[in-house]
């Protein structure tokens, strides 16, 4: 288990690189502009992460970090999403089965999906 020092500096790290992936990233307004290089471990797949080829809290972190960064970028109205969280097994089961799905994915892929799945049941919730 990772202590407090080394998961604050993990967490750092992994914001950092999501942060990074995201403000280097072209602008995504035409197709011939949508790719980015993605970072860290943000290049994993799917098929890493399910057969354990990959750090499973690293790509956890990863993609809340993506998705921090995503809030930070939204339109007023969309910058909470993912305040429904409330712990990373749920995290984990759910990337666990889109994964198993969708193998050839990369974890953008998976985090973008994630985060379209939370805003429709947020925006159900009363």
């Amino acid at each position: 288990m990772l202590g407090l020092p080394n998961k604050f500096v993990l967490s750092t790290v992994v914001l950092l690189a999501a942060f990074l992936t995201l403000f280097f990233g072209a602008n995504a307004s035409s197709p011939e502009n949508s790719a980015f290089y993605v970072l860290s471990n943000g290049a994993d797949t799917c098929g890493d992460f399910v057969s354990g080829r990959s750090n499973r809290i690293l790509d956890l972190e990863w993609i809340l970090g993506y998705l921090s960064r995503v809030n930070s970028r939204s339109p007023l109205g969309n910058r909470f999403i993912g305040k429904s969280l409330s712990d990373s097994s749920t995290l984990n089961v759910w990337l666990e089965h889109y994964c198993q799905a969708h193998a050839l994915d990369i974890m953008p892929s998976a985090a973008e999906s994630l985060r379209f799945e939370i805003e429709r049941r947020e925006r159900q919730m009363p």
